[in-house]
């Protein structure tokens, strides 16, 4: 999967990273293991090998007031989590989601401005889950629920990318039956004011997700901060096999 345009976005850690790439791949595998038992009369391939996943920046302009930072975050060597929207950035659209550590990007000047020619971003671990907060300042909580139509058994995992920060932010997910009565399903480590940054919370697998979600938050002055969920529906732990 390959997406480059107007609707697309890209976030990485604590910054956007949708103005310093002009386009972003997705690319995931799985082993399949292979057995002859004597018996058999043909290879068996069961499910349940290796699965790997990758997202590729390319083409990318690293120029303008926020370059600096930009790098900063694609080259910090610490675990961040990241979020690729291919149909945009609101409310119950789809989120590939993950973690991983920038540390292969390189320099290409030409044309008058430093490109990026790849940043490749690998992960273990690929999660499709759907947004539950757009990347926005302020806002009154709790924000709109998303109805999954059904609810889910096997856990998940909670995603959020906070890029500015004035006060101490509490986030939290809460999920309904009904989307009258509500209970929270994970809470987030609570962002210290001046801080950003980004987490991930797993919900564990024997937990049952309920059919609708939403985002909740308390701060004490201002922030602009992004918050997906990811339904996971396999034991192994991923949600898009």
């Amino acid at each position: 999967m390959a997406t480059h345009g107007t609707k697309a976005r890209f976030y990485y850690g604590a910054f956007d990273m949708s103005g310093y790439a002009e386009q972003v791949a997705v690319q995931l595998s799985r082993s399949f293991p292979e057995y002859r038992p004597l018996n058999g009369v043909a290879v068996r391939r069961p499910a349940g090998g290796h699965m790997d996943g990758s997202i590729a920046l390319t083409g990318g302009a690293m120029e303008g007031p926020n370059s600096a930072h930009a790098w900063e975050q694609l080259q910090s060597g610490v675990t961040n989590a990241w979020a690729y929207l291919p149909g945009g950035d609101a409310l119950a659209r789809l989120a590939i989601l993950g973690q991983s550590k920038g540390q292969n990007q390189q320099y290409v000047a030409g044309d008058d401005i430093v490109r990026l020619p790849v940043a490749l971003v690998s992960t273990e671990t690929l999660d499709t889950g759907e947004i539950l907060r757009a990347l926005s300042y302020g806002g009154v909580s709790p924000g709109p629920s998303s109805d999954n139509t059904v609810p889910t058994d096997n856990g998940g995992a909670g995603y959020l990318i906070c890029t500015a920060n004035t006060g101490n932010l509490d986030v939290a997910i809460q999920h309904s039956a009904n989307n009258v009565d509500w209970t929270d399903l994970l809470a987030f480590t609570q962002i210290a004011a001046g801080a950003t940054g980004s987490q991930v919370k797993v919900v564990s697998p024997d937990t049952a997700v309920y059919r609708y979600l939403r985002a909740t938050w308390t701060i004490s002055a201002a922030a602009t901060f992004f918050v997906a969920f990811a339904r996971r529906y396999k034991t192994h732990g991923n949600s898009w096999s």
